[in-house]
């Protein structure tokens, strides 16, 4: 076996942990704890070893003490405001010490003794999320593999798993959440299939993409159907790129056949998904009324509300899980956001995340070419859409993906790694 295919299998593994944090029951921590720890104590040790001094980049550094800012800010409004809630600092401080500082690690080991580029680190992380979907389906199928799952990973989600409508898979949180992780796979997979014109190359792209949307499919709706809008429109860009149409013409070609196919000879889907799971799936398309909405996207809709003081829509209220007088909960990353540091603070934490993708996107167009800035821009895209629904770029998941990015295009050209196509 190749030395690239060991590392990419190692570093599939590694995110496999790293993207979902997954804590087993007979453990006091979590794995991705432990690999922080394991890789903190190898990162001082191999400085050590090569007598080398090494500091994060400096506009790390300075996004790190902004959002230890606005962090110490909420705290101060929750507070002032008698709620004490703080959640945000705690969203804050475990921002700084697992996606970034793990990612900073992780891409620093894979890029400087692997050689691991940005095309290698999305092969990875797409892998592992394959396998995760993989799981899901698994559980869903099989109850004995869920039963299984569930002893081994307790449950520390809103998820009701003795319903029987979806999976938590094989991470503790599950829901809409993991399906959202997921659905990036979908993405990546598009990505990697751009100007592949071989039959093998495509049933192969397919059929890890089809794994992906059947774990949203068991798992949750906001990742299917963020897979299904990614597999509508993503392929269009082929249509542009050398060779493309022809990937474009056979990807829909076997997708078609495949649903006809489906369709004439698998009359009986009950033996493969329960009638609820499948009207809970698809019930966006299900409305009677015409209307394309869900139970979650009324629920969702209830939520999206801002402070009508205009003193608590710039200053902030106080609270992110705890409701106060006069408002109700929000779900919405945003307007959690808005609550606990205001209007002004959501501009500055979201606008340190559009400075990261600004940096982001300058260093690909350094080394890489319009595929890979499509695909970056494209995730970002997703980024912020499913931040509207709930806080995924202050939980663990979405952030590790972005730092790990981040710190590998930066490693990638201090380390001067050769870029393989």
């Amino acid at each position: 076996m190749k030395k690239s295919t060991i590392y990419s299998i190692i570093c599939s593994i590694l995110f496999f942990i790293e993207l979902t944090g997954v804590k087993l029951s007979f453990m006091p921590i979590g794995l991705s704890k432990l690999l922080l720890l394991g890789l903190t104590a190898a990162f001082f040790i191999d400085l050590a070893r090569t007598s080398k001094n090494f500091t994060i980049p400096k506009h790390i550094f300075a996004l790190i003490l902004v959002w230890i800012g606005l962090g110490v800010y909420a705290a101060m409004v929750t507070v002032l405001n008698g709620v004490n809630d703080f959640a945000f600092l705690n969203k804050i401080v475990y921002l700084i010490y697992e996606p970034v500082w793990t990612g900073f690690i992780i891409s620093y080991f894979i890029t400087r003794y692997w050689n691991i580029t940005l095309i290698d680190l999305l092969i990875a992380i797409a892998n592992a999320l394959t396998l995760h979907a993989l799981l899901a389906v698994a559980a869903y199928l099989l109850p004995p593999v869920n039963a299984l799952f569930n002893a081994l990973l307790p449950n520390l989600g809103n998820l009701d798993v003795e319903m029987g409508l979806r999976v938590k898979g094989f991470t503790n949180l599950g829901g809409a959440w993991l399906s959202s992780i997921i659905c990036l796979g979908v993405i990546i997979h598009l990505y990697r299939m751009s100007g592949i014109q071989s039959w093998r190359g495509i049933l192969l792209g397919l059929l890890k993409i089809l794994v992906c949307v059947a774990g949203t499919f068991v798992t949750g709706r906001t990742g299917l159907m963020l897979s299904l809008l990614a597999l509508a429109t993503y392929p269009l860009i082929w249509i542009f790129q050398p060779g493309g149409k022809k990937t474009f013409y056979r990807f829909y070609g076997i997708i078609l056949l495949g649903a006809i196919l489906i369709y004439r000879f698998t009359p009986n889907i009950d033996d493969f998904v329960s009638q609820d799971t499948l009207n809970w799936a698809l019930e966006i398309f299900m409305q009677g009324d015409g209307e394309m909405s869900t139970s979650s996207t009324q629920d969702l809709q209830s939520m999206l509300y801002l402070p009508d003081d205009k003193t608590d829509l710039i200053f902030g209220i106080g609270f992110y899980e705890t409701a106060v007088a006069g408002y109700e909960r929000s779900d919405s990353g945003y307007l959690k956001t808005i609550f606990s540091t205001g209007l002004l603070g959501a501009i500055v934490f979201y606008g340190s995340y559009l400075f990261l993708m600004g940096h982001t996107l300058w260093m690909v167009k350094q080394r890489y070419g319009m595929p890979e800035l499509i695909l970056i821009t494209y995730l970002y895209g997703i980024f912020f859409i499913v931040e509207v629904k709930e806080p995924y770029l202050q939980t663990i998941g979405i952030p590790n993906i972005i730092f790990l990015i981040y710190f590998t295009l930066f490693f990638n050209k201090k380390f001067d790694v050769q870029i393989s196509h």
